[in-house]
């Protein structure tokens, strides 16, 4: 059985703060600010843990770990200045 969605959602989102913060300390000279990163990495680790969840995949915390990495490497190659 797996736990309700408000503890799954109260994961996601730590996940995604804890994943953005080390990401803006990683490159901290280039990309995105901190507010941007730790809002890339809570959102992406909200939409893939959330798609997860309803699609009653094994382990959406997996899921939410990888899209908060995937969104945060996708702002971050994009936003970059040339």
């Amino acid at each position: 059985m797996m736990p309700s969605i408000g503890v799954q959602l109260f994961w996601m989102i730590a996940v995604g703060l804890t994943i953005g913060f080390a990401g803006h300390y990683i490159y901290p000279d280039r990309g995105l600010s901190m507010g941007s990163s730790l809002f890339a990495a809570t959102l992406g680790a909200v939409v893939m843990g959330v798609a997860a969840y309803y699609l009653s995949y094994d382990l959406p915390g997996t899921y939410s770990f990888l899209g908060s990495l995937s969104f945060l490497f996708i702002t971050n190659v994009f936003m970059q200045e040339a």
